[in-house]
Parts: C-alpha cells; sequence; structure tokens
C-alpha cells in the first residue's frame, strides 16, 4: 500500500471490520514492531470473535459482551469511574459473574479499547488521496467528527486509569500515532510541497 493512497473516512453502512482492518494495515509502518503486532493481535481476536455455536459458549460469550457494552454506557452517561457492582448492574448479571470474566477493573476497561476499535473499523473507509483539498478536508473532518464522538467518553475513562496502567498509556500512544499517519496521508500532496526542516 502506497502511504498517500488512500485515507479513512466515515463508512457508508455495511463496510465489514475485515475490509477495514486491511485498509488501515497500510498505516502500521509508522508503529514499531512491537505495538504493531500488539494492534494486529488485536484485530484478528476481533476478526474472529463470532458468537460460538455452541449454547453455553454462547451465552457466556454473549454475557461477556453485555459486561463490556454496560462498561461504555456508563462511560458514555458520564460514570468514567464505573465501579464492578455498578457495571454488574447495568449488565443484568451477579458481580461474581463479572469477576468471572475480568482479571480486575483494568483488564475491563481494555477490553472495553477493543470494542471500541471494533467500532472505529466499522465507521471508517478509505478515499482517494487525489480528491480536491477541499473535499478531503471535509471528508476528515466529518469522519473525525464521528470518531469523537463515539469514542471520547471512552477515552476520557481511559485517561484517568492511564497514570496507573502502562498498557492503557502505550494504546493511546499506537492510536495517536495512527491517527497522525492518517492526516500525513490524507495531506500528502500538501506535505510534499513543504521545504525540508
Amino acid at each position: 500500500h502506497g502511504k498517500g493512497s488512500a485515507v479513512t473516512v466515515t463508512a457508508r453502512p455495511g463496510v465489514s471490520v475485515r475490509t477495514s482492518w486491511e485498509r488501515l494495515d497500510s498505516f502500521l509502518s509508522v508503529l514499531g514492531s512491537e505495538d504493531a503486532e500488539i494492534l494486529r493481535a488485536d484485530i484478528a481476536a476481533l476478526l474472529n470473535d463470532a458468537r460460538p455455536s455452541d449454547g453455553r459458549m454462547a451465552r457466556s460469550h454473549q454475557t461477556r459482551r453485555a459486561i463490556v457494552d454496560a462498561m461504555r454506557a456508563l462511560h458514555s452517561e458520564g460514570d468514567l469511574r464505573p465501579t464492578a457492582p455498578r457495571v454488574a448492574a447495568r449488565a443484568g448479571v451477579s458481580l461474581r459473574t463479572v469477576w468471572q470474566h475480568f482479571a480486575d477493573m483494568e483488564t475491563l476497561l481494555l477490553e472495553a479499547g477493543r470494542r471500541d476499535l471494533e467500532i472505529l473499523l466499522q465507521i471508517v473507509s478509505p478515499i482517494p488521496a487525489d480528491l480536491p483539498l477541499a473535499e478531503r478536508i471535509s471528508m476528515l473532518a466529518d469522519q473525525r467528527t464521528r470518531v469523537h464522538e463515539r469514542m471520547t467518553p471512552g477515552w476520557r475513562a481511559a485517561r484517568i486509569q492511564s497514570p496507573f496502567s502502562p498498557e492503557l498509556r502505550r494504546s493511546k500512544k499506537r492510536m495517536t500515532a495512527l491517527a497522525r499517519a492518517e492526516l500525513e496521508a490524507v495531506f500528502a500532496v500538501e506535505f510534499a510541497k513543504l521545504p525540508a526542516t
């Protein structure tokens, strides 16, 4: 993939996570090899996270998703540091069930971040980088607006916990690097005209 060949913008309905991931993968060169592999592993887990056919496993899968979605819903409502009992109540499960699925609240927060990544991959799609500048600016602004509308609650919650979590800090660093790579791709023509520093 050429670095200036495509950028990600708000997707049309029906864009698959797998298709969006293949587009995002072209930006991973901006990450160190270890961070790139971590992000690839997260995406691979999302791609393989199908509902199991076995009834018992399917219920466990559904319960785990319900707990994660409960955490994200509380974040969206302004509860950026929900306790495990509040998450359990929102998900409609027992506190014991929460701990059966997640070792601690940091693990749950990291899983909520992966769920955010899944949603992100569902709402982005590429646009040729040779469109007029004004159109590229408009589409990138639209994309970033939608992304921030969906992701800001989770990002705020992660920011509160990040001083105590090296993994949360690394996750933020990875996503910031990818956002910068996208910016450089969408305006590759303009950046190429700037004088060398």
